[in-house]
């Protein structure tokens, strides 16, 4: 069936209004509607028109620059940029009201930074109590993304603690060099481990944004000779508080518009 355009449109109405006893032919924001006998429902024929009467759009994108770049396309002087700061989203509403003019508001696009796949290792692991070698392996398995202390220094306590079996840890002392040491025998051997209290990764909190140095600190408990290790992260709120402010702010700069906050 040839798909109806523009006049073709009204012909099919006035033919349609000839040959039953309906006489409602209306329009609703410039949409052609017409009253349908069955049932006397409203029919919406605005497909049939050659062009839309207004843009009817929700994207999500994926990135900044998308999310940029999509802006400079369609952006107008009404134009509007919100950022829902409980759910960490940016959207934007291309046709927002203006003062004294209403608009339709119909035609949105959004942009949800997420959190880095090496961010979340680090923040879901953390105050997970592990023994030495757990906790070994998992430094072990994160060493790229630490950059104090030394690899060496660092690489000293993990073979430490993959060595050592079926041990007891008799004791423990802060160092002034900011260090845990501990005492541990095993069997007719003795030695010790330094392990260190403030470890500093470099990991990015956004995909696709900057990395950032973050402390970490080391805990333990010492209890009947067997040791348990954790870390914290703290003012880890504030820490994504602080990058995600400044994403805000290259939203502003990079889509040339305001920012309003919601909640």
């Amino acid at each position: 069936m040839e798909e109806l355009k523009g006049s073709a449109v009204n012909n099919l109405l006035e033919t349609a209004l000839e040959i039953t006893s309906v006489d409602k032919l209306i329009k609703i924001d410039e949409t052609p509607m017409v009253v349908i006998p069955e049932g006397y429902k409203v029919e919406d024929l605005s497909k049939y028109l050659d062009f839309p009467l207004r843009t009817i759009q929700d994207i999500k994108l994926a990135t900044l620059k998308s999310f940029s770049v999509y802006l400079e396309m369609f952006k107008t002087d009404a134009t509007t940029v919100f950022c829902d700061v409980p759910a960490s989203q940016f959207y934007c509403i291309v046709d927002y009201h203006r003062k004294g003019n209403p608009n339709n508001c119909s035609h949105h696009c959004r942009y949800n930074p997420k959190l880095d796949d090496r961010y979340i290792n680090w923040k879901e692991n953390k105050n997970k109590a592990m023994d030495q070698k757990e906790f070994a392996t998992f430094i072990e398995n994160n060493l790229d993304d630490i950059v104090l202390p030394s690899g060496a220094d660092v690489l000293g306590m993990i073979t430490t603690f993959k060595v050592i079996k079926d041990v007891t840890f008799s004791s423990d002392v802060t160092l002034r060099t900011g260090e845990f040491n501990f005492t541990f025998s095993e069997k007719n051997q003795k030695g010790t481990v330094d392990i260190p209290e403030t470890i500093v990764i470099k990991v990015p909190i956004y995909e696709g944004f900057d990395t950032v140095s973050i402390e970490i600190k080391t805990r333990y408990t010492l209890k009947d000779g067997s040791l348990s290790l954790y870390y914290d992260i703290p003012k880890i709120k504030q820490i994504e508080k602080n990058y995600f402010d400044e994403i805000v702010d290259m939203v502003a700069e990079m889509t040339e518009t305001n920012v309003f906050m919601t909640e």
